[in-house]
């Protein structure tokens, strides 16, 4: 498969060595691979600059603008817009225009273990709409994923249900499925979410616009675009195919648990509705805290 491994970087220069020693480790080498780095400072240029000219298969592609439309701006006055998404977008059209077959993303703080590429594109070479969802492995959970190792984690992705289609609205609507720490798609997946986001929102892109700005959010909403507009969602087998994060603190001034949770609660509803509109078949909306009642139920002895 002819891969695009991109690796969006903001503020993450000091984690370089270490990331290109695991690239060259990977089994299955992508057919190219970037580090994009976010609106960097001159310093990070440069310094990231130098160190590659020793690693040709690596290429630096460098963000420097805004996107068009900001759907979240920032709650904190003087905060750097968080831009994730539309970096990844930019990427996703240069692979689709390149007529590559799929894309994989990793975060600049994040080491991929030696089967990353093999692992995602077992599960996206198909001829149906996917994305693929691997291990964030973290020291704090004993080098495994939260959503396997956390007592209170009710969300089983991993294990012995890894290499299948998820589906529980419950698992997508607590935001526990779609991390782009470890995030694969394949050409008709993007084709479809063009598709999607060109009908429902004006704007032809994979990562919505609406959550520009504000940190995170924009990759459990795609999730919930995919489990609504019937593109499968695959969790990668068990294997050396996770990555390992490396431990930092969350920016408290970037991000605030519960009006993150809220914020994606409204897009949810709004997406139903827009989707309902245009005669798509979609389930009623149910609200989150209802979601997760029900599913506690269905889990009780």
């Amino acid at each position: 498969m002819k891969t695009l491994l991109v690796i969006p970087s903001k503020g993450q220069t000091q984690y370089l060595p270490e990331l290109v020693a695991h690239i060259e480790k990977l089994a299955v080498k992508p057919t190219d691979i970037w580090i994009y780095l976010d609106r960097p400072t001159g310093r990070e240029r440069v310094e990231t600059m130098r160190y590659l000219k020793d690693h040709p298969s690596i290429t630096l592609k460098v963000n420097t603008g805004m996107p068009e439309y900001v759907g979240h701006p920032q709650m904190n006055a003087g905060e750097e817009y968080f831009l994730a998404g539309h970096v990844r977008n930019i990427a996703i059209e240069y692979a689709y225009v390149n007529e590559y077959d799929s894309v994989i993303f990793i975060d600049g703080d994040c080491m991929p273990e030696p089967d990353l590429i093999s692992g995602h594109n077992e599960l996206l070479d198909a001829d149906t709409p996917r994305i693929t969802i691997g291990k964030r492995k973290e020291i704090k959970w004993g080098l495994d994923d939260q959503r396997v190792a956390s007592p209170s984690s009710l969300i089983r992705i991993f294990g012995p249900n890894g290499g299948k289609r998820i589906t529980s609205e419950f698992y997508f609507v607590d935001s526990g499925v779609v991390w782009t720490c470890n995030f694969g798609i394949n050409r008709k997946g993007i084709e479809r979410l063009y598709e999607m986001n060109t009908q429902l929102y004006g704007r032809r892109e994979v990562f919505s616009s609406e959550f520009s700005g504000t940190w995170g959010g924009e990759d459990g909403f795609l999730g919930l675009e995919c489990l609504y507009g019937n593109i499968g969602v695959y969790s990668l087998k068990d294997g050396t195919n996770g990555i390992i994060h490396k431990e930092h603190e969350r920016p408290v001034r970037k991000y605030d648990h519960i009006t993150f949770i809220d914020y994606m609660e409204f897009r949810r509803e709004e997406l139903l509705a827009r989707m309902n509109s245009f005669g798509m078949e979609v389930p009623p909306f149910v609200p989150r805290l209802e979601l997760i009642q029900q599913f506690s139920r269905m889990r009780a002895p």
